[in-house]
């Protein structure tokens, strides 16, 4: 059964002695015909500095490379298997990658439904550069300003699954806590100081798009 966190919650990649979660598909999933066109990004990011008190200042490792969206120009096509109605099918789709393939990126979904009922994103950790220290998760609401989408009411969730195994990991409801937020960075995976990754439920709001992300990121 799916672990279900909440905003603020940790959940060690590492806890079962058995089982390392290393290659993470992540869905960001919402209501079809809803009105939104919800987006998800995925930002590998290193460390730049330190602050003063304490906090270390992220920034996109490599430049924008690191950084899958719906509009990064680094795609290809690849080969693809998934679980439609309890059966596995290949097919070959254009993709959005990083360098290494360390995140792939199945474009945009303008509706929530469809093929994956939402976004989606596949991350594999252990390809991730030494220097890599958290992967950020993004969820962006195209025009929000413009057309006054708010995530409050989009009712999304992020939910995590093994890609090897087909296992639900952990599942991260939203809610209704994002009143005037066009943009949330919904949750984090870190590198820890013993090389253990621990994913975090942000739930972070922002009155922006993914513009904002970049900036503060660079």
């Amino acid at each position: 059964m799916a672990f279900k966190v909440s905003k603020g919650m940790h959940f060690n990649l590492d806890k079962n002695e058995k089982k390392k979660y290393r290659r993470i598909r992540a869905r960001l999933l919402w209501p079809n015909g809803v009105g939104f066109d919800a987006d998800l990004s995925v930002a590998a990011l290193t460390t730049d500095k330190v602050l003063e008190d304490g906090t270390p200042k992220r920034r996109i490792f490599a430049e924008e490379a690191y950084l899958a969206f719906y509009g990064s120009d680094h795609k290809e096509f690849m080969d693809v298997t998934l679980d439609v109605d309890g059966q596995k099918v290949t097919s070959n789709k254009e993709v959005i990658t990083t360098p290494r393939r360390e995140i792939i990126y199945y474009g945009d979904n303008r509706t929530g439904g469809g093929e994956f009922g939402g976004e989606m994103a596949d991350i594999d950790l252990d390809l991730m550069d030494p220097l890599v220290h958290e992967v950020a998760i993004v969820g962006t609401i195209y025009l929000g300003e413009e057309r006054k989408r708010y995530w409050s009411t989009l009712n999304a969730r992020l939910v995590l699954e093994d890609i090897d195994t087909g296992e639900e990991i952990l599942t991260y409801e939203l809610g209704t806590e994002f009143p005037e937020a066009t943009a949330v960075q919904v949750a984090s995976f870190c590198r820890l100081p013993d090389g253990t990754w621990d994913f975090t439920a942000i739930g972070k709001g922002y009155k922006a798009g993914l513009e904002a992300f970049i900036e503060m990121w660079t």
